[in-house]
């Protein structure tokens, strides 16, 4: 296994763990014992420890967010397609759970950092979005609304799609994504 292959793999592991259970629970044993190497090992792809390694992770799964949100949006047609599409483009990835990283992640590093992850993790993720938000209001598509308020709201009712059992429903994630998205663009109401 080549040199890449390798760091790929521990930034693959890594990424796994720090979704799954979050920076300040995964210890780099963890992530050592994951990959059947020893600890010390690790130091030879991220020399910062466990939080250069969590950058890293970080920076990589926003610039694949990034980049899968661009191509899902620019494949779209109209706005409502872009949406369904992003909706879609979430579900197929591990959930994120924001929740944690605002209130325990991000607190857990040095705050440069922190901020750095901020920044990016709004330009990957919500930015693609309020700017299809901020089209529509501009087109008189939508009324005025606080479009980051929208945003957040959009994005954490997608999420929550990944939390639902499937012992509790028969639809799939995308068509419950369907049902979300109807009731965020027409609302409740009969």
């Amino acid at each position: 296994m080549s040199s890449s292959e390798s760091r790929e793999r521990v930034l693959d592991v890594a990424e796994k763990l720090f979704s799954t259970y979050g920076y300040a629970t995964v210890k780099l044993k963890d992530i050592a014992k994951a990959l059947g190497m020893r600890q010390a090992s690790l130091y030879y792809h991220a020399p910062g420890g466990k939080e250069e390694l969590y950058l890293e992770v970080m920076r990589r799964n926003m610039q694949r967010h990034r980049q899968g949100l661009e191509e899902a949006i620019a494949q779209a047609d109209d706005w409502q397609s872009q949406l369904q599409a992003v909706a879609y483009w979430f579900l197929s990835q591990p959930p994120m759970d924001f929740t944690r990283m605002i209130h325990s992640d991000l607190r857990a590093v040095h705050p440069e950092h922190a901020q750095h992850l901020i920044h990016i993790t709004y330009e990957a993720v919500l930015q693609p979005i309020e700017q299809i938000f901020e089209r529509c209001q501009a087109a008189g598509d939508i009324r005025a609304v606080d479009i980051k308020l929208l945003t957040g709201a959009f994005l954490s009712l997608i999420q929550a799609v990944h939390s639902v059992p499937q012992q509790w429903t028969n639809r799939s994630k995308e068509e419950m994504a369907d049902e979300v998205l109807d009731i965020l663009l027409h609302g409740l109401t009969a």
